[in-house]
C-alpha cells in the first residue's frame, strides 16, 4: 500500500491535475466509475489504477492500494469514488468523417465543455474542435460532465489558423450561435457537412469566427442564447439540426 505523500505515484497524480502537465505527458486522469467504464468500452485501457477500496470493475486492472487520505484530495469530487486511473491521451483519428462538427470557441467552464460533448454524441455529431481558449476537455470535471462522450468523438484542440483552415472545407456550412439578429433556428434547414460554433459564456462567438460563419443562428424566445447556459443552447441547436438531417448512429 502507498502510504507516503512523497511517493512518486502520488506526485505524478498531483501533476496530472494540471493542464500543462497532462498535455506534456499525453495522459489524463479519470476518477468517475461511469467515465472509466465508458473509456474501457470505447477501447481505451488504463496505464495504472490507484484505489483505496475494492471495486469489482477495477479488478482486472490490478489496482494499487493507496491510503484514502492521500488519494481523495487529488480528486475534486464531493463524494470521492475511491479510485483514480491514469489513461494515455486519445490520438485523434484524422481519417474519421467530420461532416457534423461542433466548434467550441473560448468555452471556459469545464462542465460546459463536457456537457456539450455529451450532447454532441447524443445528436449524431462526429467531431468536436476546441480552440486554445477553451477549458481542457480532459480535465476531471469535463470528463465527468461528458459522461463518456469524449471517447466517442474526434476531439481536436486547434490553434487559430488550424481551425480556420478546417472550417474552410469545400461544401461545409459554418453556423455560429448568436444572441440576437441571426436566422431563427426554427426556419433553418441545415446542410451537411456543417460546423456549429458555440462561443464563450460571456462574450459569445469571437469576431473572427463570426465573420467566417455562413449563417448566424438565434434560438427564438425571450432572452435567446444570452439567457441560456451555453451547453443548453448547444443541445437545443444540435437537437433541431439532427431532427432535420438523415439519422446517424448515436451513443447514449
Amino acid at each position: 500500500m502507498i502510504s507516503s505523500p512523497g511517493n512518486p505515484a502520488i506526485k505524478t497524480l498531483k501533476k496530472l491535475k494540471h493542464r500543462k502537465y497532462r498535455r506534456r505527458m499525453d495522459q489524463f486522469l479519470v476518477d468517475d466509475a461511469d467515465v472509466f467504464q465508458e473509456a474501457v468500452k470505447a477501447g481505451f485501457r488504463p496505464e495504472q489504477v490507484y484505489s483505496c477500496t475494492a471495486l469489482p470493475f477495477l479488478e482486472e486492472f490490478y489496482p494499487v492500494d493507496v491510503k484514502e487520505s492521500l488519494l481523495a484530495p487529488i480528486s475534486d469530487m464531493v463524494s470521492f469514488s475511491g479510485f483514480i486511473a491514469i489513461f494515455s491521451a486519445i490520438v485523434p483519428d484524422t481519417e474519421q468523417e467530420d461532416d457534423r462538427v461542433v466548434v467550441l470557441d473560448g468555452v471556459q467552464d469545464p462542465a460546459n465543455v463536457g456537457a456539450i460533448l455529451r450532447c454532441a454524441v447524443q445528436f449524431g455529431v462526429t467531431g468536436a474542435w476546441l480552440n486554445d481558449d477553451c477549458a481542457d476537455p480532459f480535465s476531471l470535471r469535463a470528463l465527468r460532465a461528458a459522461k463518456g462522450g469524449t471517447f466517442n468523438l474526434q476531439v481536436l484542440r486547434l490553434g487559430k489558423q488550424e481551425l480556420e483552415l478546417k472550417l474552410e472545407k469545400p461544401g461545409r456550412t459554418v453556423y455560429a450561435a448568436d444572441t440576437i439578429g441571426g436566422e431563427s433556428l426554427e426556419t433553418i434547414a441545415p446542410s451537411q457537412p456543417f460546423a456549429l460554433v458555440m462561443g464563450s459564456e460571456g462574450g459569445g462567438v469571437s469576431e473572427e469566427l463570426r465573420e467566417q460563419a455562413d449563417v448566424r443562428v438565434t434560438i427564438p424566445g425571450a432572452g435567446a442564447i444570452e439567457s441560456l447556459n451555453v451547453a443548453v443552447a448547444a443541445g437545443i441547436i444540435l437537437y433541431q439540426f439532427s431532427s432535420k438531417l438523415p439519422a446517424t448512429s448515436s451513443t447514449d
